[in-house]
Order: C-alpha cells, then structure tokens, then sequence
C-alpha cells in the first residue's frame, strides 16, 4: 500500500526524491502527491519550495514583495533507488504547487483566478492533495489571519468540495537575515496562530502544526512534508 511506502521513507524523505524541475498542470500524473502551498505575501512559500527541490527555476524574494504572481509548479521524482521499491504503491513524485497570496494588494495579481485555471488544466487527477500553509513568524497572525486567506482557498470549485476535510499543514518560517525578534514575540504571534489553525471548521479542514521553524533548511521543509502525507485523510476522491 502507498502509505506503507511513504511511512518506509519518513527517515530521510528528501534524499529519495530527485532535484526538482517545471511541469505544467495537464502533465500531472495520477499518481502523483500534489502538495499546495499556500499563506501570505512575503510568508515563504517560494523560499519553502526552492530549498525542498533545489530548483533553479523558482525565485524567492525572501521579503514582502510577491515573487509568485502565476502558479507555478515543481516536480520531484523519485531517485532510481526508491523506484525499484515493490512497496512504492505507484507513487511517481511529488509535486510541490507555488501560488501567489490571495490577499495581495495588487491590480496585477488574482490568485484565485489563476489557481482555478491551474486546477482545471491539471490532466489526471492526483491520488494525494494536501496544503502546507506558511506564515512568517515576524507577522502578527491578528493582521494576516488565517482563515482569510484559506477561505478563499476552499471555495476555489473543484478544490474544496471534492477534498474535505482538507489536509492542512501550517509551517512558520524565520529568516534571520531579516532582523532579530523576541522570544515573548514569536510565543505570542506562535500561540495566536495555533489557536486561529485549531477554530477552523472541522468539516472543511484537517489541521496541523510544524513544531520547527523553516529557516532555509531542506531537512525541516522535508520532514513537514513527512508530516502531511503520513495521514490517510490526504488520499480523497477526484477533483
């Protein structure tokens, strides 16, 4: 079974996918782990996925500035070694999905427009979704609220009515170069997150927290994608 396989590669999930590399939504395969990540501008979305596939292709701006405008999507396919596992349940890759902040203020951006379309171009329909959703430690959860952002996310047609609850992953990045912050700081911004993540409606999310946070290290982006896919709720039925 594919979950017996994934539980096998949760020691060193990122040394047995392959470095990452564009694909286009009409190329997803069915047996593909399509992982959406998602969160605020300046949040660390691309900075998250460019570190776990060491894609060049991905641009991170690592600051407040949107760097994704267009989804973008990177695929990691399994190196030769776990390929030839019988128990690989027909998993091919994971494919890590890029998409620009919905509350963006910018005439240029309409995130759910371009995540719809992205969807409906999407050629098969992946065995696996789940959301890794960012925030920035140094951004008061009180003005970048949850929720705000991921009800737009569930009302995207063809996303949140075939997948609930939706698998949610909630990650908090911290860049150093940006400045120190206080340790009663991050506890405060950490606490408020935690509690906004847990008063999500159950029926429409499956939540979670990442207890480390993302600070550019492969290893950590690596083992909160480990800690999306262990759980059965992630397999849902087609889009």
């Amino acid at each position: 079974m594919i979950h017996n396989f994934l539980t096998q590669l949760l020691a060193g999930l990122w040394n047995k996918f392959k470095q990452g590399s564009p694909v286009h939504a009409p190329s997803i395969s069915k047996n593909d782990i399509v992982i959406f990540v998602v969160g605020p501008t300046g949040s660390g979305k691309s900075w998250f996925i460019k570190e776990a596939t060491r894609a060049e292709s991905v641009k991170s701006s690592r600051g407040y500035h949107p760097s994704s405008v267009k989804v973008q999507a990177i695929r990691c396919g399994l190196t030769d070694e776990a390929k030839a596992d019988p128990q690989k349940g027909g998993v091919e890759s994971i494919v890590f999905v890029d998409t620009p902040s919905f509350l963006t203020a910018s005439d240029d951006i309409d995130a759910q427009k371009e995540i719809t379309t992205w969807i409906d171009q999407m050629g098969h329909k992946p065995r696996y979704l789940g959301i890794i959703y960012m925030h920035r430690i140094e951004t008061d959860p009180a003005i970048e609220r949850i929720g705000d952002h991921l009800q737009e996310l569930a009302t995207i047609p063809r996303f949140g009515d075939n997948y609930q609850p939706l698998r949610l992953h909630v990650v908090v990045s911290y860049d150093r170069t940006s400045g120190s912050i206080s340790y009663s700081r991050i506890k405060k911004h950490e606490d408020g997150l935690r509690t906004q993540m847990l008063s999500l409606p159950k029926s429409r999310w499956q939540p979670s927290m990442h207890q480390d946070h993302f600070q550019g290290e492969p290893e950590v982006a690596w083992k909160a994608v480990e800690e999306l896919i262990k759980s059965d709720r992630t397999e849902r039925g087609s889009l």
